[in-house]
């Protein structure tokens, strides 16, 4: 191999243990229907102790007024430092499953195993709305609710 092929590799020294950063269009204002694809959790890279859940979801259906086609991959992403997260997230999750409620010390481990390995939501239908609101700092945010499909 070259030295100048070496050289331009070493742009992409440890390329090997890389992960995808995911759809990166995030959800906007509208009511879906849609597939999940992946639930999984992460560190931030930029914020060093902040971590991220991310329900990435195909859109089967979608009525609202900005472009968003059938197929396409949206993702929603839960900053866990947030105060909201968990009541959203364990909204998702009965949304999926909506006869096993997240009860109980086992909760945690049901919303783990969904976040694991083995993808058990992958392929689950399931319904959303968002909005756009205001926070109270004024900063416009996009609100989704979900529910069973």
């Amino acid at each position: 191999m070259s030295t100048a092929i070496e050289k331009i590799g070493e742009l992409f020294d440890g390329i090997e243990n890389a992960q995808s950063s995911g759809a990166g269009r995030y959800i906007v204002p509208g009511n879906y229907l849609a597939t999940v694809q992946e639930i999984k959790t992460f560190e931030s890279q930029q914020h060093a102790g902040r971590h991220y859940f991310c329900a990435e979801i195909k859109v089967d259906e979608y009525h609202g007024s900005e472009m968003v086609g059938e197929g396409e991959t949206l993702t929603w992403l839960v900053d866990l430092s947030k105060q909201a997260a968990l009541g959203n997230i364990r909204e998702f999750v009965e949304a999926l499953n909506p006869d096993v409620p997240l009860d109980g010390p086992e909760a945690k481990l049901v919303v783990a195993e969904l976040c694991g390995p083995d993808q058990p939501a992958s392929g689950m239908p399931v319904r959303c709305t968002a909005l756009m609101i205001t926070t109270k700092a004024g900063n416009p945010f996009t609100k989704v609710r979900f529910s069973a499909a």
